[in-house]
């Protein structure tokens, strides 16, 4: 009996805590792109793109490098994420970088741009608790850089909990953040983007910027959802008796 009890215990909770909650869809991908164009050469421009699975555990992303004529001037870009996607459990870490070098030319204009995003959509049909911790560092201390990154919980459908943005934030900036909240019955989107871009207009020095965060959020069941579920495993074994 006692077993039995137990059993119908753990089935309760694992059935509360994805009974109202469905994915929709999913987005994980990360680009960038580097360019000399305006130097000429035999690597004027190299493009990275790549989309990850719409679930479990995902590591995408690669180091590129333009180099342009005459006096070699380059500019590199490296963008990663690791990230994961399971029932009520959305967790990763990205890393954007970018760099310009003009090799002492101004009329060399090297540029190079680094993205990353990682979105989940998801509709709840009853109300939801959530936690949702991480970091955000946006960084540039040049001229010609700008970087961003924004974690986000967007409303896309009709009532529900409005869109919170969790942390925001531009060049040279740390935030890090530990939200518990409750989502009401709707539509959302979990997203975090990150973006870091340089860009030499006149400049003839070396310079570099990125993007990091990382994150995780996991929704769970309000207890009252949660005794529903544990009553009604009572009330099935009652019967069984």
């Amino acid at each position: 009996m006692k077993t039995k009890i137990m059993t119908l215990a753990v089935l309760a909770f694992n059935t509360a805590a994805f009974a109202g909650l469905t994915v929709t869809g999913t987005d994980r991908t990360v680009d960038s792109n580097v360019n000399n164009g305006m130097a000429g050469g035999d690597n004027i421009v190299v493009t990275l793109s790549d989309s990850g699975p719409a679930s479990g555990s995902w590591v995408g992303g690669d180091y590129t490098t333009s180099f342009g004529l005459p006096d070699n001037p380059y500019s590199d870009a490296d963008v990663y994420q690791s990230s994961t996607i399971d029932p009520g459990h959305y967790s990763g870490t990205i890393y954007t970088g970018v760099i310009v070098e003009p090799v002492g030319n101004p009329l060399n204009f090297p540029s190079s741009d680094a993205s990353s995003l990682f979105a989940v959509d998801f509709t709840l049909s009853t109300p939801e608790d959530f936690t949702l911790t991480g970091w955000i560092n946006p960084y540039g201390l040049e001229n010609g850089i700008t970087s961003q990154v924004t974690v986000s919980i967007i409303n896309t459908g009709v009532g529900g909990t409005p869109t919170q943005v969790i942390s925001t934030g531009t060049n040279d900036f740390f935030d890090s953040f530990n939200v518990s909240d409750t989502l009401l019955a709707g539509d959302y989107r979990f997203e975090v983007f990150a973006i870091a871009n340089a860009q030499a207009l006149g400049e003839t020095y070396y310079f570099n910027g990125g993007a990091d965060t990382t994150f995780d959020m996991t929704i769970t069941p309000e207890p009252a959802s949660l005794a529903l579920f544990a009553i009604g495993g009572l009330v099935c074994l009652r019967r069984n008796r």
